[in-house]
């Protein structure tokens, strides 16, 4: 007989017997109108199926012991297999970053800022998103209050420095920096 099919034959037979003793002892609600004498013949049959059953429960135990077993083996060979490509996966990362470096130097050397290399096309770009700061104050706190945040610690306040430099201005504590560059492949 299946392993899970027995299983489910005594849930059902266990919560069936639950059922009809609560009843009996009034602690559930007779729902199906029996006669005490009814939930007893009913009773002695959930036991009469469980000791049927109860033959089958060995082999069953044994399978599923079985199967607990491999598959807590299983989850940890998985696991222990995780490790391994997150390594590769983090040697894989770096190797590219590597390997775009060196590419990235070579056409600066040679003064090239868009290549075709077969079936790629490479461009050296600038980054996106905001010019980065460059301070000329070791200290934030050196800064003048207006480019400053009010923290424990001072922080530059790269917001207002950004208007200011926005406007046209210059200051002795900071300026625009070089925009970092990366190899873009298509």
């Amino acid at each position: 007989m299946n392993g899970y099919f027995v299983r489910q034959d005594i849930l059902e037979v266990l919560d069936r017997l639950a059922y009809l003793e609560e009843m009996l002892h009034g602690l559930e609600q007779n729902t199906d109108g029996l006669k005490p004498e009814e939930i007893e013949e009913q009773i002695a049959v959930c036991h009469d199926t469980i000791e049927a059953v109860e033959s089958e429960l060995e082999p069953l135990a044994e399978m599923l012991a079985s199967d607990i077993r491999n598959s807590e083996m299983e989850a940890k060979a998985y696991k222990a297999e995780a490790e391994i490509w997150k390594t590769k996966q983090y040697k894989a990362e770096q190797r590219a970053k590597n390997e775009k470096s060196l590419l990235m130097h070579i056409m600066k050397k040679h003064g090239k800022e868009k290549m075709d290399a077969g079936k790629f096309k490479l461009t050296i770009a600038n980054n996106g998103g905001k010019t980065p700061l460059t301070l000329f104050v070791e200290d934030p706190a050196d800064l003048p209050s207006k480019f400053r945040t009010k923290t424990i610690v001072y922080k530059a306040d790269d917001a207002a420095i950004r208007e200011y430099l926005d406007s046209g201005k210059t200051s002795k504590y900071f300026a625009y920096g070089p925009r970092g560059q990366n190899l873009r492949i298509k």
